[in-house]
């Protein structure tokens, strides 16, 4: 088969149109990459913090910056909260110290403290909020998650669940980041 001038030009510009949107659908940005390898080099999924990270810090100890575009939720077999900031420390296995990572459980939301895999082999991630730890499977964590953004005058934000709430408005179903569910003292 001989392809003309014409039609010749039209494949080319079909096969680097394909090749450039493959490449920039296959590659996460820097930040976001950086990211990622930070968690796999610790034995950890890389879908522990979300799609979308604008900024990413981490020095020799193993404490971490990672910036979102804005607070947002992701879906796992619950939801989860992550604020704009999040930080922690890796280490093997493990992620302590962590700071904007919240879980929710019925209608209550927990600040995650920390975040461990046993054994990569075991398939499950452990998320400590204080009082329990809570079993995910490994498998939920295997790709960063879609986060979609949760304003606070939405009521979608848990710190107000964290820190400041009267109990009887955590069962009254005022959600967190609401006017009310802030204790007036």
């Amino acid at each position: 088969m001989v392809l003309r001038r014409g039609r010749w030009s039209t494949a080319a510009s079909i096969v680097v149109a394909l090749v450039v949107v493959a490449s920039s659908v296959a590659e996460p940005p820097a930040p976001e990459r950086e990211m990622q390898e930070a968690l796999r080099a610790q034995g950890l999924p890389i879908g522990l913090l979300p799609r979308g990270v604008r900024g990413f810090k981490i020095d020799g100890e193993g404490r971490f910056e990672a910036l979102l575009a804005s607070a947002c939720n992701a879906q796992f077999e619950n939801e989860v909260h992550y604020d704009a900031n999040v930080t922690g420390t890796l280490s093997y296995g493990r992620i302590a110290s962590v700071s904007g990572i919240s879980a929710q459980e019925l209608f209550l939301w927990f600040p995650v403290k920390g975040i461990h895999v046993d054994l990569p082999s075991s398939g499950i991630v452990y998320f400590d909020v204080g009082v329990v730890f809570k079993r995910f499977s490994l498998s939920l964590f295997q790709t960063p998650p879609e986060c979609r953004a949760n304003p606070p005058e939405a009521g979608g934000t848990p710190a107000a669940a964290v820190d400041g709430v009267h109990p009887s408005l955590l069962l009254s179903g005022v959600p967190p980041g609401h006017p009310r569910s802030r204790l007036q003292i």
